[in-house]
């Protein structure tokens, strides 16, 4: 790569002049999470005793009205849980960034974030009833319509806090001396589970729009993403999770003519509302490394031996392995080729005269000035020493790079041919 035409920067991190893939992982030793949300569910139900003439004969059983019917009957009621929720924690997860410096962009992909890091919060609530006249027995109550009843149920789970983009993000990228500042907006959902009882009752997933910002920094090992937001939110979504149920929950209620007594019953519900005000603010660390790979692209044209030279790369692309050869295969025997090198892709058909494919973009290097020998197998094969590489050239994490073998030929005259070519994604 030839970095005197690079700003500060893209030297240190060794990014080509083209869109180049970054994968973070939150460090959740140095980042934080900040969530107060205010929510509220409605669900409009039933309550019923848990009277059962075969397994609970002594149970409550419960009457619609003041006077008058048999058996245990279903009562039409109203719920609302309402909670408070304010966590802190040390948020896990991960994104993947395309950084493009030319066009000054970047996109964003792949965000997740498990808020708490796998914790659970807890969160006080509240149940707010109301229900038509009816009466209970065992315990014999008599409970009147038109006033309802807040019941504080105690501190409850909050687990599964999850942050999980769902659309296309993106927005600027700025090159500075010694990193860049990105600036970007991200559709993700929010989403979270209160556990009453021994049911999960989901909340979300609420759609927010993150505007993520902060700086990406080089470092040896890659890149350090200091990102973060604050976000104030309020919606409110009908029927949230269609064909959700609560079945028989149990429900201890105070007796109230005459008070002092429990009347056991179970609470029957669906999901017809949620509303959330929410504050959520995040703080990250995530360290970033380019994705290691090969891709083969572009296949070779036959050449005089009937069939099509094949590039092949043996060993890892990381740089740390040491161990990375190039081996082009169903060449012409006893021949000679050179390994061609380039950032970018091109498809140029009979290049220079040649039979084959030109399938890298100018400009284009010699990985080695000197021609490779093909031998009577009709294969060519050369290492790759990071520690000797061509004038101009480095091999760094993050560089992605184009190969292909450029080989002389009869066919029936004296021609060229080219392989397949391969993009290798280098990284530590």
């Amino acid at each position: 790569m030839r970095h005197q035409e690079l700003p500060a920067v893209l030297f240190l991190f060794a990014v080509p002049s083209l869109a180049q893939e970054v994968i973070f992982t939150v460090d959740p030793t140095q980042s934080e999470t900040g969530l107060v949300s205010n929510f509220s569910v409605d669900l409009p139900g039933t309550l019923i005793g848990d009277y059962d003439a075969d397994t609970n004969p002594e149970g409550t059983r419960t009457l619609p009205g003041l006077f008058g019917g048999s058996g245990n009957q279903p009562i039409d009621s109203a719920f609302g849980l309402l909670g408070e929720a304010n966590l802190v924690g040390q948020p896990t997860g991960g994104f993947v960034l395309q950084l493009d410096p030319d066009s000054g962009s970047v996109v964003v992909e792949g965000l997740n974030f498990d808020l708490l890091g796998g914790k659970d919060g807890s969160s006080d609530l509240l149940l707010h009833l109301e229900f038509e006249t009816f009466r209970t027995f065992s315990p014999d109550s008599l409970y009147i319509g038109d006033f309802p009843l807040d019941l504080p149920i105690g501190s409850q789970v909050i687990t599964d806090v999850v942050l999980t983009q769902i659309g296309p993000g993106g927005g600027t990228l700025e090159v500075g001396d010694a990193s860049f500042a990105i600036n970007a907006l991200v559709p993700a959902a929010l989403s979270f589970a209160i556990v009453v009882g021994e049911d999960l009752t989901p909340v979300g997933p609420l759609p927010l729009l993150l505007p993520l910002a902060g700086t990406l920094t080089p470092t040896d090992a890659g890149m350090t993403a200091y990102l973060g937001f604050d976000l104030l939110d309020s919606q409110v979504i009908e029927d949230p999770l269609p064909g959700f149920t609560i079945d028989d929950l149990p429900l201890e209620l105070p007796t109230i003519i005459p008070p002092g007594e429990l009347a056991s019953l179970l609470l029957n519900a669906i999901i017809a509302q949620i509303g959330v005000d929410t504050d959520l603010s995040l703080e990250l660390i995530a360290d970033g490394e380019a994705p290691c790979g090969f891709e083969s692209y572009c296949l070779g044209e036959f050449n005089s031996t009937g069939q099509a030279a094949v590039l092949s790369a043996l060993g890892s692309p990381a740089i740390g392995a040491d161990d990375l050869t190039f081996q082009g295969v169903g060449m012409p025997p006893h021949e000679f080729a050179y390994l061609m090198m380039a950032t970018r892709r091109d498809e140029i058909p009979f290049f220079r005269g040649s039979q084959g494919t030109l399938c890298l973009q100018m400009p284009i290097l010699m990985f080695t000035p000197h021609v490779i020998p093909i031998d009577a197998a009709g294969v060519a094969t050369i290492p790759v020493d990071f520690a000797n590489l061509p004038p101009d050239v480095s091999l760094l994490a993050g560089d992605v790079w184009n190969f292909q073998f450029w080989y002389r030929d009869f066919n029936p005259g004296s021609t060229t041919n080219t392989s397949n070519a391969i993009e290798v994604s280098f990284c530590r």
